[in-house]
């Protein structure tokens, strides 16, 4: 994941009211946000990209007389080129009983996410988190980024986030500066708190013996949301922290060692 932002741009000129950025291994050119008077966004890169070299610019979207958009018109002098590294992911093997396995059926999976989808709706178009994320159980380690699990003996999915150690009751923390927009329960994911941390990106909190957020409540890094259980599709008291842009999991170990915004905050 990183932020790309557009400096420089015309105040109050109509041509540059609509800036999105193109990515060559995105399909769809991701939106610009204007915040400290730049034009800001973050792109993710999936787990399934290709290590290689990749670019990106900064395009303007042209209004028609009936307000409609143009043709995108690419923004010059503003190609960057990024490298994606390769990253080789791990297989997880376990087995669970059938009525823990029918937790994840399509049917669950797809209940939960229509209410996330609806969380997630209106999420801030700016910045709200304010430095590097920590850890939401602090002195613990983040664990199982995108391991392939293999779930009694079928290759079920990728491990969507890290899983965070800690004992039935112990304290979830806020990894970052967000906005509470969904606290309580979902089927595969047990107890859970979603944060809204702006500009595409959330924080979904999952597997809580109770959650202790009220949607709609700003929250500071650090202040408690929930405390750790063995809900939903869960074989033990543990955190399981999933992180996404614009519903693309990213690993939030990246952002614990760095504020990609940290250069023009």
């Amino acid at each position: 994941m990183v932020a790309v932002w557009l400096e420089g741009v015309p105040d109050g000129d109509p041509a540059y009211s609509d800036i999105r950025f193109k990515a060559s291994w995105l399909k769809t050119p991701v939106k610009a946000s204007e915040w400290n008077g730049r034009r800001v966004a973050l792109i993710q890169a999936t787990t399934s990209v290709s290590p290689n070299t990749y670019s990106v610019r900064a395009l303007k979207i042209p209004k028609g007389a009936d307000g409609k958009d143009l043709t995108a018109v690419e923004i010059p002098g503003t190609k960057v080129l990024i490298r994606i590294a390769d990253r080789k992911f791990e297989q997880q093997v376990f087995s669970v009983s059938k009525e823990l396995e029918a937790v994840r059926s399509a049917d669950n999976l797809n209940t939960d996410a229509e209410k996330v989808a609806k969380a997630k709706a209106n999420g801030s178009t700016v910045p709200v988190w304010e430095k590097a994320f920590t850890i939401p159980i602090p002195g613990e380690e983040a664990q199982s980024f995108g391991k392939q699990r293999i779930i009694n003996g079928v290759l079920n999915y990728t491990h969507s986030g890290v899983d965070v150690s800690g004992s039935e009751g112990t304290p979830i923390h806020v990894p970052a500066a967000g906005i509470v927009v969904f606290s309580g329960p979902l089927i595969a994911s047990g107890n859970t708190v979603i944060l809204d941390h702006g500009l595409g990106m959330y924080s979904s909190l999952v597997h809580m013996s109770k959650t202790a957020a009220t949607v709609g409540t700003r929250v500071k890094q650090g202040d408690v949301v929930g405390y750790v259980g063995a809900t939903g599709f869960a074989t033990g008291p543990h955190l399981h922290w999933t992180l996404t842009i614009r519903g693309n999991i990213v690993d939030p170990e990246y952002l614990m060692n760095h504020d990609p915004l940290a250069a023009i905050r």
